[in-house]
């Protein structure tokens, strides 16, 4: 939420209404050798007069204790009245090992960042991090939160990447019963690849009775009743996701990608524009435009944002997709040719099915596209628990052979 303000203490009061908080901590930290050298200051918003400011000077080896100590302080100075249940978040210890903890940060910094590449080195940091501190429950949390998006990035596939996250989790809640963010890796493993709604959602619930202001489990909360059809609760879900980290661009996207399954396209597509305009970087973001402008039909005006979509993020999903716009536009060889691309790749690594559906229905190729999509349930692809909600799709609705799929997820049809 804060990183993009670095550099910007000046704004308090901007940056306060901005994320809608009360009080504003700024500080500077500066590393010579083990010495450190932490100056934080704590400002009242909504006066803009200091609250607080202290010096530090320690050791690196004191970070930890030094990180606990500065929020102890922070919340006595603004005279919060935490339960001993906050009180025991604010000071519990994760981890005695700074290097593991630092590690743990660098995965969680990679892992936001949702791409291919990013999701591996996330995995590799959380393991370094384990190397470190076997016993550190929130690095096998993020494996488990890793693992389990690993399918929908093209990373691995499901049968090998979310047993994996199912066993990180599980570690983690053994070490720690108390992880919201392994009881979010853990709900959302059962919904994707053991298509049980009730198990992923209980999970989920528990994770946000942990930790209510923990985004991610809000907002994968959100994605599970979303694709069950109940649009209203994913929605309302999705929002506390944005009021708990406001400023996170996946769980802005995730919002306004909920809106275009529910068919609010003109909505989707404003919270599209408005997450490219704080996060202009993020490669997701054409993404999301194009399905939304596809879906509202106006085809001419999708082309260009799914063929920037593929170049931004060449996943196999996207060429699919782009081979579907051009199919419905009349584009047939570039097309065919897509879908030979994806034929080829599918010789050298696995390729999702769900790829491979949508150039056909892009041709006109109903039944190739019904094998295809069961495939993609069949190998528990990443997106086979959305079939009951993509817009794409709703011209197979009628079929059979559809029907099947959506009872075999426990989906509504």
């Amino acid at each position: 939420s804060v990183m993009r303000y670095k550099g910007k203490v000046g704004e308090t009061l901007q940056i306060a209404k901005e994320l809608n908080v009360d009080a504003i901590m700024s500080g500077r930290l500066v590393q010579i050798g083990d010495e450190l050298s932490i100056s934080v200051q704590l400002t009242d918003a909504r006066t803009d007069k200091l609250i607080w400011a202290e010096q530090y000077d320690r050791k690196m080896s004191d970070l930890l204790a030094t990180q606990r100590e500065i929020a102890v302080t922070i919340a006595d100075k603004l005279q919060l009245r935490l339960s001993g249940e906050a009180a025991r978040g604010i000071t519990k210890n994760y981890t005695n090992s700074n290097e593991a903890y630092q590690l743990y940060l660098k995965g969680r910094h990679q892992w936001n960042k949702r791409t291919a590449e990013s999701l591996k080195l996330a995995v590799g940091f959380y393991d370094q991090a384990i190397e470190k501190d076997p016993s550190f429950a929130l690095a096998y949390s993020g494996l488990a939160e890793s693992y389990v998006l690993f399918s929908n990035y093209d990373v691995g596939l499901a049968k090998d990447s979310m047993p994996q996250a199912k066993a990180a989790a599980l570690r983690a809640l053994a070490l720690d019963d108390s992880l919201a963010e392994a009881y979010t890796a853990l709900g959302f493993y059962r919904f994707l690849y053991e298509f049980d709604l009730a198990g992923g959602e209980r999970d989920l619930r528990r994770a946000i009775e942990l930790n209510p202001n923990y985004a991610t489990a809000r907002q994968w909360l959100g994605q599970i009743l979303v694709h069950s059809k109940r649009f209203e609760e994913g929605n309302a879900e999705i929002r506390l996701a944005l009021e708990a980290d406001p400023l996170s661009p996946i769980v802005r996207f995730n919002a306004a990608s909920n809106l275009y399954l529910a068919r609010r396209y003109d909505d989707a597509l404003r919270e599209f524009q408005n997450t490219i305009a704080i996060y202009p970087d993020f490669p997701h973001m054409p993404t999301g435009m194009c399905w939304a402008t596809y879906a509202k039909g106006e085809l001419e005006q999708a082309i260009p944002l799914c063929r920037k979509s593929l170049e931004l993020v060449p996943e196999a999903y996207n060429k699919g997709y782009l081979a579907l716009v051009l199919g419905r536009s009349g584009q047939l060889d570039e097309a065919r040719k897509l879908l030979d691309e994806l034929e080829e790749e599918s010789s050298r690594r696995a390729v999702p099915g769900i790829a491979f559906a949508l150039a056909h229905l892009g041709l006109g190729q109903k039944e190739n596209a019904l094998s295809m999509l069961e495939k993609e349930v069949d190998s528990r692809g990443y997106a086979a628990t959305s079939l009951a909600v993509l817009p794409e799709l709703d011209e197979l609705r009628s079929e059979p052979r559809f029907t099947a799929m959506l009872n075999k997820m426990n989906l509504p049809e």
